[in-house]
């Protein structure tokens, strides 16, 4: 159990600082593009801050999304679960810049650039996903050696039973290594 609680801490860390890094790059594309529109370049340390947000804002829209199940091996469901957070993330985070408009920065008219949002959208879900594939990866690789699995004991001796217990045993990736059947 410990070392489930390790692997989903070393995860939720390395996403907020992935997310935070994905949205420092965002701001970087949108002011030194040259076919974006053209804008005076905000303050860097206003959108440094705000990073700190974006990223807690992603890792809370993450879990919720119950995307630190690594139970399961990654699929379409989790590419959808990952879009979905990262989309309620942005769309959160856009609300929260223009209903406190005025009260994050001195000026009235100073807001976060929406394209930076939307590029961070963007961006953060093609990191995201490249991310968690890798680490599913790297963890497949990690049981196929047998550790990080679940041990488990199967009940019932039916075909169904035993069909589950040589898939079992056959792919260690699964995380499952099955000790018996009662």
């Amino acid at each position: 159990m410990r070392r489930r609680h390790f692997i989903t801490a070393f995860l939720v860390l390395a996403d907020f600082l992935l997310l935070d890094l994905t949205f420092l790059l965002a701001y970087w594309l949108r002011f030194n593009l040259p076919f974006l529109p053209v804008k005076p370049v905000e303050p860097f340390d206003l959108y440094l801050r705000f990073s700190f947000l974006v990223a807690s804002f992603g890792c809370i829209a993450l879990y919720a999304s119950h995307t630190y199940d690594f139970d399961r091996s990654f699929g379409l469901r989790q590419i959808f679960d990952i879009t979905r957070a990262l989309t309620l993330a942005s769309l959160s985070l856009m609300i929260v810049v223009y209903s406190l408009r005025g009260y994050i920065t001195h000026h009235d008219t100073q807001l976060y650039s929406r394209l930076v949002i939307v590029l961070f959208w963007i961006l953060s879900n093609v990191v995201m996903m490249g991310w968690r594939w890798a680490f599913n990866r790297l963890l497949g690789r990690i049981r196929a050696t047998g550790r990080a699995v679940n041990r488990v004991l199967l009940l019932g001796t039916d075909e169904t039973s035993r069909r589950l217990y040589d898939t079992m045993l056959k792919r260690p990736v699964l995380g499952y290594r099955p000790i018996g059947c009662l």
